[in-house]
């Protein structure tokens, strides 16, 4: 659901978090279960079978350079829209009907 802009000047700030916290809640959950593990898993699989481990590396090193890898990318700095398209539709029954101002819709 997309909220109508002026909504968010009529919303008191206990009801703006009130609406936010479960999206950012939500968000949480799944980098601290999910992505930052299998982030982490691929940078070591990488990292081993390309030689690029050596014996003095500590695991918690090698997490700190798996995530700040990640936030360094240059390749985040453009969208690949029709691959964010394709994941959303396949995976969360979503499409984007629009781009700027964002319009999203769930398939039925």
């Amino acid at each position: 659901m997309i909220r109508p802009a002026s909504c968010v000047s009529e919303l008191s700030d206990d009801e703006f978090y009130e609406l936010i916290d479960p999206y950012v809640e939500d968000m949480i959950k799944y980098c601290t279960n999910d992505l930052v593990y299998e982030l982490f898993a691929k940078s070591l699989s990488s990292a081993y079978n390309n030689s690029a481990l050596f014996e003095n590396f500590t695991l918690e090193n090698e997490y700190r350079d798996a995530i700040d890898f990640v936030s360094c990318m240059p390749e985040f700095e453009n969208i690949n829209v029709k691959k964010l398209k394709n994941i959303l539709e396949k995976k969360y029954s979503l499409k984007i009907v629009n781009e700027n101002p964002l319009i999203i819709e769930k398939i039925e």
